[in-house]
This record gives structure tokens, C-alpha cells and sequence, in this order.
């Protein structure tokens, strides 16, 4: 999740910062490795696919954080998530 939205120190914001680095890369290598399963995500680059995953998941946090069920969490993420179903 953005750091900039929380109140929290320098130490903790620079971890967020740096989680958030590592999460966005692991996203990116995911999209790399099956760009060729992902036939839906092509028009799109890898980075793009993996900054809308990364919100689609900092969304679902900031939802259970404000106390939205994790059955409705997953009900809107099956719907966004949706576009990288590989079977058609």
C-alpha cells in the first residue's frame, strides 16, 4: 500500500517502499514467464499487467481494512481478476 496515505515513521515507510518494490518485481517476472498463457494481457506491457495486479491487491487491503467481508473482497477481485483467466 502507498506509505503516503498512513501515518507511519521513516523506517517503516522506507520498509512499505521497499516491499512494495519487491512485490511489483515478483509481479513483473510472473507476467515475463506466462506472457504467452496471458494471451488476454497482450495489448498491454508486462509493467502495466503488473501495477494492475499490484492495485487490484493494495485495493483488496485497504477494503478489509475498512471492514468490507472478505467474501465481498473476493467477489470484486474474481471480477477483476478475471481478464488473466487463461481459459477461454
Amino acid at each position: 500500500m502507498h506509505s503516503q496515505s498512513f501515518k507511519v515513521g521513516p523506517k517503516t515507510k522506507a520498509r512499505i517502499e521497499e516491499i512494495e518494490k519487491e512485490m511489483l518485481q515478483l509481479y513483473v517476472e510472473f507476467f515475463e514467464q506466462n506472457k504467452n498463457e496471458l494471451k488476454r494481457i497482450s495489448n498491454f506491457s508486462v509493467i502495466q499487467a503488473a501495477k494492475f495486479l499490484s492495485s487490484q491487491f493494495e485495493l483488496a487491503l485497504v477494503q478489509r481494512a475498512r471492514g468490507v467481508t472478505s467474501k465481498e473482497v473476493r467477489a470484486v477481485l474474481d471480477i477483476s481478476l478475471a481478464i488473466f483467466n487463461t481459459k477461454t
